[in-house]
């Protein structure tokens, strides 16, 4: 491995990464074995390492051996290793063992998602401190009073800019669209990072020619997946712009990913979603320190950080108010909210918890995929001291194939797909029999079979 990569690092382009991907036969542990190898050769800047596993996970290959050394030396005019030089540079050189590349992934084309990965990453660390700049310029203009902006709304729209700035924000590009009529034109002079680059897909509604939404600030996902960092789809943050006299202008995009600690923060230190939560707390009318009102702080507590982002108040509140009803009484409870783009369908399905398990999150997972008439992108499952578990799963769909859906005849199903023989036979005594004797009958024959 050592004499691969001195050779490889020997020389490099004087401009971009190098980069090596070939098939090749190992000895590991007395036995042969099948491998892709890679080598990349490149300015040495954060985010390579864990950008290019992202890749490769999500292309569904196997990592077995990853190495990452990094050194500081002299090349000459073509790029060869030099004794000395005017300034050295520091360059990162990545080896990675991999699984056996699929037949429907070529060398060339691996090779291929690389330099793109690699792309998306230097001018994001370009243009990094810039567009953290420019996040610090609008939060101070919203200091002052905003034509067109509520004085309440204006003050949490700075505290989140600032909030982006202060490390929880991935900035990965950023640019403004001015309107033109009833279109918008990205203004190329103030594209940064990714906005810089080619778009990865051509009908993204972040580089949609239109208005993306109504709202002075709103907090979307991307149509297209990160390349920096970690594999997920991005978050988007639009931001109207208005003139002295109110009138709409255009958008400033911001493109990124929030870090990790925003989904495990309390709603009470993040900017925007407080708001909302306080809102839907107020609305309740409960007493904060009452039962109810501990309750539904808890719920909002737990409600995926996505969901605080993206969701109404009004769809927020209806949402934390049914999620307080099942306290009382454990069922099978379905939530489901809509991408204004049609791109995806968001499924929050509640379950006691002692009827949970993988066999039932599979089934349900697939009676909603079936609904909809689209795949789940991404899941995640909740399970906690709360007597409901949660799955939460996003169904791609899209404008072509978005199917109507009776989401009441799908939450029974699901419900039906949940109960157990004790609800069974319960619901055939309370069909059958008034009163208390039903509960005293069911509960003597629960066990009989």
């Amino acid at each position: 491995i050592a004499l691969a990569c001195e050779t490889f690092a020997a020389a490099r382009p004087k401009t971009g990464p190098k980069i090596h991907v070939a098939r090749v036969v190992l000895e590991e542990d007395s036995r042969t074995v099948r491998r892709t190898q890679v080598m990349v050769l490149n300015d040495d800047m954060p985010f390579l390492v864990d950008s290019l596993t992202a890749l490769f996970s999500s292309l569904g290959l196997t990592i077995h051996r990853v190495l990452h050394p990094t050194f500081s030396h002299w090349r000459d005019a073509k790029g060869g290793l030099a004794a000395t030089g005017k300034a050295s540079k520091r360059e990162s050189l990545i080896y990675v063992e991999l699984s056996p590349l699929p037949t429907t992934l070529s060398e060339a084309a691996l090779a291929a998602r690389i330099a793109h990965a690699l792309g998306h990453v230097r001018v994001a660390v370009e243009d990094w401190a810039s567009m953290r700049e420019r996040v610090l310029v609008m939060a101070e203009q919203f200091t002052m009073e905003k034509t067109g902006v509520v004085k309440a709304d204006a003050a949490e729209i700075r505290d989140l800019l600032l909030w982006l700035a202060g490390n929880h924000f991935v900035f990965l590009g950023m640019a403004d669209y001015r309107a033109k009529g009833a279109s918008l034109a990205p203004d190329e002079r103030t594209a940064l990072g990714i906005y810089r680059l080619p778009p990865s897909e051509e009908n993204a509604i972040e580089r949609a020619g239109k208005p993306t939404s109504s709202e002075t600030l709103s907090v979307l996902k991307a149509s297209d997946f990160s390349s920096v960092h970690r594999h997920a789809p991005m978050d988007f943050i639009i931001l109207r712009r208005f003139d002295a006299k109110g009138k709409f202008i255009g958008e400033t995009r911001i493109l990124g990913l929030f870090t990790s600690t925003v989904y495990y923060r309390e709603t009470q230190n993040i900017p925007f979603i407080r708001t909302k939560a306080a809102r839907v707390m107020e609305r309740a009318g409960f007493d904060p320190k009452g039962h109810s009102g501990k309750t539904l702080k808890t719920i909002l507590e737990f409600m995926p950080r996505d969901e605080l982002f993206q969701m109404d108040e009004e769809r927020l509140f209806q949402t934390a108010m049914g999620i307080v009803s099942l306290e009382a009484k454990p069922q099978v409870k379905l939530f489901v909210r809509h991408d204004p783009f049609a791109r995806f369908v968001s499924a929050m399905i509640y379950v006691p918890r002692e009827r949970f398990s993988t066999d039932l999150r599979d089934e349900v997972m697939r009676m909603i995929e079936q609904a909809y008439g689209g795949r789940t992108s991404s899941f995640y499952t909740q399970l906690t001291d709360s007597p409901l578990a949660r799955l939460h799963m996003f169904i791609e769909t899209g404008p072509e194939k978005l199917a109507t859906v009776d989401e009441g005849q799908l939450e029974q199903q699901i419900i039906t797909r949940t109960n157990i023989w004790a609800d069974s036979l319960r619901e055939a005594m309370q069909a059958s029999h008034k009163g208390d004797d039903a509960e005293t009958l069911a509960q003597s024959f629960v066990q009989s079979f």
